[in-house]
């Protein structure tokens, strides 16, 4: 009996040191006293007052927060009844308030830029007008003064700023019509160096509530105009996509961390100060200086860590925009419940775009011969073909990347020898000629695209045995071009399954038909089939089909 009583008691030791060992990882105090050399001081303004250090109390929102520290999830009912669940950071969270930390009206603030020698940024906000640009982007301009960038004088400085609305996407987007999107404005500047080199960049996104900065563009093609001078970005990419162009190599340089998918969802670069001045935190000005990197970041690489603190003034931290992950009684109905059990898990899509096969239907061809006159009718085609396709997720439209074709080169006088000969009805195949890519949490609020286009042209034959008539001559011509007809498909959400989105058809040769009905649910693998027709050399309609095999599964 004595024994268990002291191994009761032993137990009892060891339990509540346990809890109090979590409860004082929990304790805000311990988070908003680390000193800032532990975090990185950037210098700047004291904390604000909504961070008393000495302030005992835990913030209403953050009352029912469970941090998952282990990494482990004990998502769904769990033991005492409770609930797991996910709220919408956008709902909960003292910083859901224009008011927040300071009043500032910023539709009558203009944005100033400059950059040093190695593009480090300097940004401020001052008081001014914008004129209107365009309504439908709900865009806005002003013509600044001359400023500087990486070490050249820059002239004829024009600001832009977009409300609500990302650039970098279509302005009638799914992306671009979320609620979400409407605290965050966009800035952009273009200018000429030198006063003779056009330049165009695109600069930050400024959470007009919680007054975070955050980096929502990254260079994708650098270019260097006069020699002895630094490159400069002529193209520019979404954090969203999450990667950028090494400035050196031009090689892909990826930052993306996993449950990620937005640009507000990684570490805020820095913050507005109520005197209009921005403080842009060291780390982001040590990888843009000495390693031309603009790619934001997660720090410790963990997109639901709701341990680390808010960014703030002089303390680099995390983005306030990470669901809160809390349990809830069962008979709780609180608003802003953004998913269930699952809603912490990054999922994936895997979508696949196969070239299947090239049909020929009724092709002619005018042969030209030294063994006979005039010209003589065959009843056969001679193409030089490149079949394309690319899945991408609401950046700047991927151009077409191509899966199958006879080589790289399209000859304007090609020998016979170098183009794929179709008799009557004859259909050649890929063999499997395909490219898959990967797709993070397809459900959200972004628009996923597969785009289809190919390049084949068709020829007539001039000389026998010898060559092709120049291109464009005796009837041969595009019969399908990928620069004027595409096919879009895009993700829809209520339906879980791609549907064809739009048909650009400006081929002057040719014109293209395809099933608008079509669908591609999650699970399934289709055919789906692009007819181009043309009026041949013999006024008769020829016609070339071509068959892509799409599939869009889960990724195991």
């Amino acid at each position: 009996m004595k024994i268990k009583k002291i191994y009761l008691f032993i137990l009892f030791i060891t339990a509540f040191l346990f809890l109090y060992s979590c409860q004082s990882r929990f304790n805000p105090r311990y988070y908003y006293n680390k000193s800032a050399s532990d975090i990185g001081d950037t210098g700047g303004d004291d904390l604000p007052g909504e961070f008393d250090p000495d302030d005992e109390r835990i913030p209403i929102w953050l009352t029912n927060h469970i941090p998952d520290f282990s990494g482990d999830s004990s998502d769904g009912t769990n033991e005492d009844g409770t609930t797991t669940v996910y709220l919408d950071p956008f709902v909960h969270g003292e910083w859901n308030k224009p008011d927040y930390r300071f009043n500032m009206n910023f539709d009558n603030m203009q944005i100033r830029a400059s950059f040093d020698g190695n593009n480090r940024p300097s940004y401020q906000l001052v008081s001014g007008n914008w004129n209107l640009g365009n309504s439908s982007e709900n865009s806005y301009y002003y013509n600044g003064p001359n400023t500087t960038a990486g070490g050249q004088s820059l002239s004829s400085v024009q600001y832009w700023l977009y409300k609500s609305k990302n650039p970098l996407f279509s302005a009638d987007s799914r992306y671009n019509k979320s609620d979400r999107m409407k605290r965050f404005y966009f800035y952009r500047f273009n200018g000429k160096a030198l006063g003779l080199v056009y330049t165009d960049n695109y600069l930050v996104a400024i959470d007009t509530y919680s007054k975070l900065v955050f980096g929502y563009a990254v260079p994708v093609e650098w270019k260097q105009y006069i020699s002895g001078t630094p490159k400069a970005p002529i193209k520019w990419g979404s954090v969203d996509a999450g990667w950028e162009t090494d400035y050196n190599s031009g090689s892909k340089v990826n930052f993306k961390v996993s449950g990620a998918t937005y640009f507000y969802e990684y570490d805020p670069i820095g913050i507005v100060k109520q005197n209009g001045e921005i403080e842009i935190y060291k780390w982001c000005l040590d990888s843009i200086g000495n390693n031309k990197r603009y790619g934001p970041r997660i720090d410790g690489g963990n997109a639901k860590d709701l341990s680390r603190p808010i960014a703030t003034y002089g303390i680099p931290g995390r983005s306030p925009y990470i669901p809160i992950k809390t349990n809830v009684s069962g008979g709780s109905n609180i608003d802003g419940v953004i998913g269930g059990d699952d809603y912490g898990e990054t999922t994936k899509d895997i979508i696949t775009v196969t070239a299947k096969s090239l049909r020929s239907i009724g092709a002619y061809t005018w042969r030209f011969g030294a063994y006979y006159l005039g010209k003589l009718l065959i009843s056969e085609g001679y193409y030089h073909y490149k079949i394309g396709g690319v899945v991408y997720d609401g950046n700047f439209p991927s151009e077409v990347e191509y899966i199958w074709r006879m080589n790289d080169l399209l000859p304007l006088i090609a020998y016979e020898g170098e183009l794929s000969k179709f008799g009557w009805g004859e259909t050649k195949y890929a063999d499997n000629h395909f490219k898959s890519y990967e797709i993070e949490d397809i459900k959200r609020d972004k628009d996923v695209y597969i785009d289809l286009a190919a390049d084949i042209a068709k020829y007539n034959l001039s000389l026998e045995y010898v060559d092709t008539a120049g291109f464009g001559n005796n009837y041969s011509g595009w019969a399908a071009n990928k620069d004027s007809q595409k096919v879009r498909l895009i993700y829809n959400p209520d339906k879980d399954a791609f549907v064809v989105d739009s048909v650009k058809d400006e081929n002057s040769f040719s014109q293209m038909t395809v099933d608008k009905n079509f669908t591609l649910k999650r699970g399934e693998k289709k055919d789906f089939t692009i007819k181009y027709v043309w009026k041949g050399s013999t006024g008769y309609y020829e016609t070339m089909e071509l068959t892509y095999t799409l599939e869009f599964k889960s990724a195991q």
